[in-house]
């Protein structure tokens, strides 16, 4: 229940989701698929939403892993980003149960030319039977990008990239 928590139960709480918060971060930087899908719990949701190539919903680990495997594929040259770091701030944890917590916080994508994109996770954990925190859901939110940034461009090409291949014809 809401409020009814003991302070030690909220600090781990909040220190083991921050933990998962974190490998998240990390596996994605990394691109390593593997321990992304990890994070989240077997029939777990990654929803994205705002101006970016990879906004939907994507139900379960196997279909949040070929998300992530098929922006790989979509991004392999990089498009100049060769330096991806994810920074997470204000995070602020709720405790519902012994079991289950929500959770919210900003971030920010950093490449080798500095910000990137940025927004807000909004997301939904369960603590497994190895006290793990994982999501049940998480909600990306992209709100901004910066004029001329890696996620810009990846978005235009993307864009032109499904325009040509849709195969209109005049």
């Amino acid at each position: 229940m809401p409020g009814h928590a003991s302070t030690l139960d909220q600090l781990l709480a909040t220190h083991g989701i921050t933990r998962t918060m974190v490998a998240y971060g990390r596996a994605a930087d990394r691109g390593r698929t593997d321990l992304y899908v990890l994070q989240f719990v077997e029939d777990g949701v990654l929803e994205i939403t705002g101006d970016t190539f990879d906004a939907g919903r994507y139900e379960g680990r196997t279909a949040i892993a070929e998300r992530i495997e098929q922006s790989k594929r979509d991004l392999a040259d990089g498009f100049g980003a060769t330096l991806l770091r994810h920074h997470l701030s204000n995070i602020d944890v709720e405790l519902d149960s012994p079991t289950e917590a929500r959770a919210s916080c900003y971030w920010m994508a950093v490449t080798q030319a500095g910000p990137d994109h940025w927004g807000r996770y909004r997301d939904e954990f369960v603590r497994g039977d190895d006290d793990k925190w994982r999501l049940r859901h998480r909600q990306v939110i992209h709100e901004g990008f910066r004029a001329g940034s890696w996620i810009e461009t990846a978005n235009e090409r993307l864009r032109q990239s499904t325009s040509a291949g849709s195969g209109d014809v005049g």
